[in-house]
């Protein structure tokens, strides 16, 4: 999927499960570098990392979460954990 669509579909998840807004904030990010001494490699790294946050508000209570784990079971569990958590919340007026 997409991090686009999978974005898209966090948000409409987070609507069918009670939270009145949803924002979700994608990382991917990929290095690679080298090393070089004396015209030899000595040491070279190459890696990739992805990384998701969301935002709930619900009944203009807020919580956050955050995962590297982009797995669709991982991700609908957090959006249902941070719209529990949102009952912990105090509201804030000037949110949602």
């Amino acid at each position: 999927m997409k991090l686009k669509e999978l974005a898209e579909s966090l948000v409409t998840f987070g609507k069918v499960n009670g939270a009145d807004e949803v924002e979700i904030s994608i990382l991917d990010g990929y290095e690679f570098s080298v090393d070089v001494r004396l015209g030899k490699i000595e040491n070279l790294v190459e890696a990739g990392s992805r990384s998701l946050g969301l935002r709930v508000i619900k009944d203009k209570k807020t919580a956050f979460a955050s995962s590297s784990d982009l797995s669709k079971e991982t991700l609908e569990h957090l959006v249902k954990n941070a719209i529990k958590r949102t009952k912990l919340a105090s509201p804030d007026e000037s949110s949602g």
